[in-house]
């Protein structure tokens, strides 16, 4: 018995191997007949990895390896079959394993690998991580941080923390206690996006991403004017509210089943008068918002698109210049979050600089700030982002990223 055991797991390994060689071969054959996959694949909200291109660098550290396993997975034939097999069946299984829970009797549903949905609706959440973060806070990476932008020679200085998923526990509504983290800016004058209860982070957030929508953006903006200018600051009112026939895709739909999780991209539009921007040395448009609008075609396109898509991608340091010399000079620190909102800020200065701690170096944000007479410096992070391993610290060794 064993031995016919035996003979059959190695006949099963050949034929295993044999019909693996096979694939292997036609892949080679089926790119020279129609070319590498470059379209999306949109149950995971993504376009295909195509091959790499080898060079000692990224093989001597892996990076080629990665990306060529990736592309292998794409580009095989008859990947998107059992791309939906494997999705299906993951989603099965989540879905079988949904009662086990983060604690007793939560809302909390898991729907993917750390994304869950709260009580029944139709909105993918990141695993709430407060009271994990507060135990592993560096508080020296805040006070260090906090130092240094207190010692910045700018005069009106400004947090405001964008509030998300991973802040709040939503069977409880506890949060961050803002108070042990502001004191180590004492002279910053903070607020934060206020989210009393699930129905609110609804209102604000898309269903499958980790950004603020058009809704939760604009009452971002309206606080941060608020909180800057004052009350008698008025706020741009939107012209028109466009709901694209685009679905909205995000970060959290490449971890669950994007297909359960639609929503359409809709935004705001504003009437911003005349305007320059820079990116590093060069005159363009930041984002696509006025291509989305102005041009047909896009307006009334079909198909998925991004909040980066629209708002626009992450750069080293932006330029605003609305012309308006009697304004002051405004400095932004934040992440991704802003791209929605750092126009619109922007409108109310006259010269706005928009840096990316992550890949902007000290030594060229204080000449920015120096050169050009900065008198304003506004910091928006998330607030997990905020008191994690970088603290908004901008960085020593830029990664090279944008331009």
């Amino acid at each position: 018995m064993e031995e016919k055991s035996a003979k059959l797991e190695r006949i099963c390994g050949r034929v295993f191997l044999v019909v693996f060689l096979l694939a292997l071969l036609i892949i080679p054959i089926r790119l020279v007949l129609f070319g590498q996959k470059n379209g999306a694949i949109v149950r995971e909200a993504r376009y295909a990895n195509k091959f790499p291109v080898p060079k000692m660098s990224t093989v001597l550290s892996g990076a080629f390896q990665d990306d060529l396993e990736k592309a292998l997975a794409d580009q095989m034939l008859g990947s998107n079959n059992m791309r939906g097999i494997f999705l299906d069946s993951k989603k099965t299984f989540f879905n079988q394993l949904s009662w086990i829970t983060i604690k007793p009797s939560t809302k909390y549903r898991l729907v993917g690998k750390n994304v869950y949905a709260f009580d029944g609706r139709d909105y993918l959440l990141w695993q709430n991580t407060i009271k994990h973060t507060l135990e592993t806070v560096d508080y020296s990476i805040l006070q260090d941080s906090g130092k240094y932008y207190e010692s910045l020679p700018i005069k009106n200085k400004y947090i405001y923390f964008i509030t998300t998923d991973k802040d709040i526990d939503f069977d409880d509504m506890s949060t961050w206690n803002l108070s042990e983290m502001t004191k180590y800016y004492p002279s910053f004058k903070t607020a934060n996006l206020e989210i009393p209860d699930f129905e609110t982070y609804a209102k604000y957030y898309f269903k499958n991403d980790h950004h603020w929508n058009y809704l939760g953006s604009y009452r971002g903006y309206t606080d941060i004017v608020k909180l800057m200018l004052g009350e008698n600051e008025k706020p741009k009112v939107p012209i028109e509210t466009v709901v694209f026939n685009y679905n909205a895709v995000g970060s959290k739909s490449r971890t669950g089943d994007f297909n359960d999780y639609k929503e359409k991209f809709a935004a705001y539009r504003f009437d911003f008068g005349k305007f320059d921007t820079h990116i590093g040395n060069l005159r363009t448009d930041y984002g696509n918002q006025n291509n989305y609008f102005n041009d047909p075609k896009l307006r009334n396109g079909e198909g998925d698109m991004s909040y980066g898509d629209f708002y626009g991608g992450d750069e080293i340091v932006i330029e605003f210049d609305f012309h308006q010399p009697q304004k002051d000079n405004l400095a932004i620190i934040g992440y991704s979050d802003t791209n929605a909102i750092n126009l619109l800020v922007a409108s109310h200065f006259n010269k706005t600089y928009v840096f990316d701690p992550r890949f902007c170096d000290r030594d060229r944000f204080e000449k920015i700030i120096t050169e050009n007479k900065v008198n304003y410096l506004l910091m928006a992070p998330n607030i997990s982002g905020f008191i994690g391993s970088a603290g908004m610290k901008l960085v020593d060794n830029p990664k090279g990223y944008g331009n």
